[in-house]
């Protein structure tokens, strides 16, 4: 979530991010324990939209809920682990 933030922050600064691309969503989601017949495009998918949404956290208040939000967001991914 941080390195989303800083780089959603880099580009609106200026800086050229439209090239950057990290897998940490693939190293997030096998830690989490996802198979990879699991890592569907759907949960991809979930993934960048709770990652694009932080763009509505304002700076200033985002090192504060950093730890509810990745709680939550772990939290959904376990139940959509086990539901399967």
């Amino acid at each position: 979530m941080r390195n989303v933030k800083l780089i959603q922050g880099l580009g609106n600064a200026g800086a050229l991010v439209e090239h950057f691309y990290s897998d940490l969503s693939v190293v997030i989601l096998k830690l989490i324990g996802f198979d990879d017949d699991q890592r569907t495009d759907a949960l991809y998918a979930l993934y960048d939209t709770k990652m694009h949404a932080l763009v509505d956290v304002s700076v200033e208040v985002f090192r504060e809920k950093l730890p509810y939000l990745a709680v939550d967001f772990y939290n959904e991914l376990l139940l959509l682990k086990i539901s399967g």
